[in-house]
């Protein structure tokens, strides 16, 4: 059986520090490289973006970066959507993988995600953590494992969740159809808008959850930032894992409530999600053969409710979405 042409489609903007790792990662990946192609979309950088990326790819001729002017007034695109608009347009593989510029990916990432396309499957999302340097990166990596883990349970049910820009493949047949993003037009949360798209033009998704497709990220500068930004694709968006963040969000007022008025049901629910992370951590590292974040439970289970309070608080304040410099 032939490979597959692949494009990874990558949008940079002022990722200099990011870049090293994405692009040590990119070089290692297993896949054949006559086979494969990858499009940078340098969006406007002002600092060594441009110059990281030629180098790169003048020592890989796999590689293709195109330098993005600033944004007119008449484009209706915007941010990270119009950048793999325009990658999309001089992409010649039969799928198009999207990942961020502060990821390391795995080095068999493309036929992990490959293998679960199907003439049927549209759109295939993959799995990302964070590594331990910090019991701060540890929980958000525990946080990323326990969403995806319940959009993996969600997908076997035929139940839909969202994309994921940093590690998600839609097949060119499927991206093509819905017009890609240029029809779709602008979201906060493109990797949403676009797995929604393929999925209401009849196409199937598979939500991978093996260790050949588990990328590495890093921790945001702007923790709240990002967060208001999710919050607010979310609602603008109505993806099923609103259910889940509602959840969350309501469980640090209830438990602070019931801790004055019944306080042991306080503890019941406190014994609860004790119980559940333990049980759904101890599944994820057995699943993708990982090992530590099993020590920090007590503490994520505080972590989860406090932090998706405090994120839901970020969200109401009445101030501006900035992601990337930019206001949305």
């Amino acid at each position: 059986m032939s490979l597959a042409n692949v494009s990874i489609l990558i949008a940079a903007r002022n990722e200099e520090t990011n870049l090293p790792t994405l692009l040590r990662s990119i070089s290692e990946l297993s896949y054949d490289k006559d086979k494969l192609e990858v499009i940078f979309g340098n969006d406007a950088s002002t600092d060594n973006t441009a110059e990281i990326l030629e180098e790169f790819a003048s020592q890989n001729s796999y590689v293709k970066v195109i330098h993005l002017e600033p944004k007119k007034e008449s484009e209706q695109l915007k941010g990270k959507a119009r950048v793999l608009e325009q990658l999309a347009k001089q992409a010649t593989g039969q799928f198009y993988f999207f990942t961020d510029a502060d990821i390391a990916l795995p080095p068999d990432w493309i036929q992990g995600i490959l293998k679960h396309f199907t003439s049927k499957v549209g759109v295939v999302v993959g799995l990302t953590t964070l590594n331990q340097d910090s019991i701060w990166s540890a929980f958000q990596g525990m946080e990323w494992l326990s969403a995806l883990h319940i959009m993996h349970v969600l997908s076997k049910n035929k139940i839909a969740s969202t994309g994921m820009g940093n590690n998600m493949a839609v097949s060119k047949e499927a991206y093509w159809e819905v017009g890609g993003y240029e029809k779709i037009g602008f979201s906060i949360v493109e990797d949403f808008a676009i797995y929604k798209a393929i999925l209401d033009a009849g196409f199937d998704f598979k939500q991978a959850f093996t260790k050949d497709v588990l990328a590495y990220t890093k921790p945001p500068e702007r923790f709240f930032e990002q967060r208001k930004r999710w919050l607010k694709g979310g609602f603008e968006s109505g993806s099923s894992l609103l259910f889940t963040a509602m959840i969350q969000i309501l469980l640090f007022p209830i438990i602070l409530l019931l801790l004055f008025l019944k306080i042991q049901f306080a503890f019941y629910i406190i014994l609860y999600l004790l119980l559940f992370h333990f049980v759904q951590i101890w599944y994820i590292e057995k699943k993708l053969d990982l090992k530590g974040y099993l020590k920090y439970v007590p503490l994520f289970a505080l972590y989860m409710p406090i932090s998706w309070f405090l994120q839901f608080v970020v969200f109401l304040w009445p101030s501006k979405t900035i992601w990337k410099g930019r206001d949305y």
